[in-house]
């Protein structure tokens, strides 16, 4: 599940979307047929309502439940206006849509205001967004740049982003697709390592449980800090750091796409041992990982498994390593097979 800790909803449904467009004076022709069509549908009220009422209920504890009741009201009442209206002078389509909407954004308007008050007094300004284990998300920041999170990642931004300078911190894996502000560098803040980047796509492994954070770029160029030095990377390098031993190594890969397949569903294994893939198959299913025997966690698997069960995971597993398993509720207990007859990959 995506959390997202915040003074908004990042998750808008798309006509909702297109709604905020159409009052801004955004959309083509076309766009507006199509709403249009969408608003004469029968449950385009109790949508619209049902939007506005969850950016109340996700906009603050500090706001005054009657508030919070006025507002939904007042929204409620515009919208029965405009019905009525469309009944007694059957206005336009166009009218009714901008009468009803424009009530909704009215009220968001005086909620925005709510919301500078309570973040100038609030003790913390960063805006944290979460994934849980099992889950994964994509979302869109203020200047533009796409972000893909895999599962048990939490990444932290300033509420002023992309006013004086575009800086997060990470603590997972992410992928990133930049917007270019040649004035604003996009900065990745990590433990031990920072990532600067212009305008560029790549991706970031950086979980404080392991020892090793990893940046892998696509398109463009970064620059990676860690421990005073500074490593420039070109599309289709990598650098590692190990942790424990402050070292980083710069290594060319033939295909970057293996890196970040996990936004595709795709499971890739470059000859990791089974508990270092234990760790990821962990946080992938939201499970935990019970090995027997501590020497079954040293067999190594190479191999990309796409949009399987966790059942099919470990059965292709099993078919080129000497394990088998067994899955409990959320458990899953590796055992080594003795019988096992070693097959190709």
């Amino acid at each position: 599940m995506l959390h997202v800790y915040n003074l908004y909803n990042m998750e808008k449904n798309n006509d909702i979307k297109t709604l905020d467009r159409f009052l801004q004076g955004r959309l083509s022709g076309q766009e507006e047929k199509n709403l249009f069509e969408w608003f004469r549908t029968p449950d385009t009220k109790e949508s619209l309502f049902a939007s506005y009422q969850e950016r109340l209920d996700n906009a603050s504890d500090e706001l005054d439940d009657d508030v919070q009741q006025r507002m939904l009201n007042h929204i409620s009442l515009k919208i029965k206006e405009a019905e009525q209206a469309r009944q007694i002078r059957k206005l336009s389509l166009r009218y009714r849509i901008t009468q009803i909407a424009a009530a909704c954004f009215l009220l968001c308007g005086i909620l925005g205001s709510y919301f500078i008050h309570t973040k100038r007094t609030a003790s913390s300004e960063e805006l944290i967004v979460r994934v849980d284990r099992g889950q994964k998300a994509s979302m869109e920041l203020p200047d533009g740049t796409l972000v893909w999170l895999n599962s048990d990642t939490k990444m932290k931004y300033n509420n002023a982003y992309n006013r004086k300078d575009r800086i997060i911190r990470l603590d997972g894996e992410a992928y990133f697709e930049v917007a270019k502000d040649r004035n604003k560098p996009f900065i990745v803040q990590v433990d031990d390592m920072e990532i600067e980047a212009l305008g560029t796509a790549f991706n970031v492994k950086a979980y404080s449980a392991d020892e090793d954070i990893t940046a892998t770029l696509m398109e463009g160029s970064i620059a990676v800090t860690s421990d005073n030095d500074r490593v420039l990377l070109s599309p289709n390098e990598n650098i590692s750091y190990h942790r424990p031993t402050h070292q980083s190594v710069k290594t060319t890969l033939y295909n970057t796409d293996l890196i970040s397949a996990w936004r595709n569903g795709r499971i890739v294994f470059n000859g990791e041992t089974l508990g270092e893939a234990a760790v990821m198959l962990e946080r992938i299913y939201n499970i935990r990982i019970i090995f027997e025997t501590e020497d079954i966690k040293n067999y190594t698997f190479l191999g990309t498994i796409k949009n399987n069960s966790l059942s099919n995971v470990f059965e292709i597993m099993s078919l080129t390593v000497p394990i088998t398993y067994a899955i409990s509720d959320s458990s899953v207990i590796i055992s080594k097979n003795n019988n096992h007859k070693r097959n190709s990959p």
